[in-house]
């Protein structure tokens, strides 16, 4: 059985134990099995990390020049967003109050419920 010394961990090996590799002269690569799965590994963590900062500031970017370029809709989804957000408490707050020294405040509360469905009805 033939052996090879690996460059990366500097152990003498069998060449089963090295991927081939076309272009070096033995055909075997330099490295061993082991050495180049960890290099592997290593490169594919460290490329997604560089890929998804990558992507984030992209999306950054993107997100920056729509809002300078559209501020109408910005400040419409806004508007739809703050809207919804307190139609949705009221929602949850309105069984709430069923005795009578709150009847006013809870009639108040279901017209402004029955409003907000109106508003989500109409799409504003």
């Amino acid at each position: 059985m033939k052996y090879k010394i690996c460059k990366k961990c500097g152990k003498s090996k069998p060449t089963t134990e090295f991927y081939k590799c076309k272009t070096n002269k033995d055909g075997l690569h330099g490295s061993c099995k082991v050495c180049q799965n960890l290099y592997h590994d290593n490169y594919i963590i460290e490329k997604r990390e560089e890929d998804l900062d990558s992507y984030l500031e992209t999306k950054r970017k993107q997100s920056s020049n729509f809002a300078q370029n559209n501020p109408d809709k910005i400040k419409e989804y806004k508007k739809n967003r703050l809207i919804n957000q307190i139609c949705n408490i009221l929602k949850d707050h309105a069984d709430d109050l069923n005795n009578d020294s709150e009847r006013l405040h809870s009639d108040f509360i279901l017209n402004i419920i029955e409003s907000c469905k109106g508003v989500k009805n109409n799409g504003i």
